[in-house]
């Protein structure tokens, strides 16, 4: 997937989505947690997570559009950053996450994202930088950075 595929999709989503939302989902780190495990092992589990958060959220919220860029800290924890369709209560979205990582994580950033043309720039000029740093990490085993695609 180019990079310029990506900003175009960015900007169609902020510009066209109802009340989009910026959104990081992360694990919690800590000893016996994530800080002493292989990348690919972060992977794994953020996405197994990801793909119960999904069922939670098709459940409560219907089909929803989004952006998702996976981003390694330095410590190689990985998390995700998204761009959502539609309003989310943070609230909930946290307490669904806690659920959906079994307990591993109830940190949520949810928030809604202006349209106006500087807001969309800045918005893809952010992803951009998680998408560049996360393809530059993508592995065999840790999948695909970037996804494009309905909940």
């Amino acid at each position: 997937m180019s990079l310029d595929r990506i900003a175009r999709a960015v900007g169609r989503a902020v510009a066209t989505w109802p009340a989009p939302y910026l959104v990081t989902l992360t694990h919690r780190t800590g000893p016996g947690r994530w800080a002493e495990c292989a990348p690919c092992e972060s992977a794994a589990s953020l996405q197994t997570a990801w793909n119960r958060l999904r069922l939670i959220l098709s459940r409560r919220y219907g089909r929803r559009a989004y952006i998702r860029v996976r981003e390694w800290t330095e410590r190689g924890v990985a998390h995700y950053h998204l761009i959502v369709s539609g309003a989310v209560d943070a609230d909930w979205l946290s307490t669904a996450w806690y659920q959906a990582t079994r307990g591993e994580s109830h940190v949520v950033d949810a928030r809604p994202i202006r349209r106006d043309r500087g807001t969309r720039y800045r918005i893809a000029e952010y992803v951009g930088k998680y998408l560049t740093t996360g393809i530059a990490g993508a592995t065999a085993q840790s999948g695909k950075p970037v996804s494009i695609c309905n909940i």
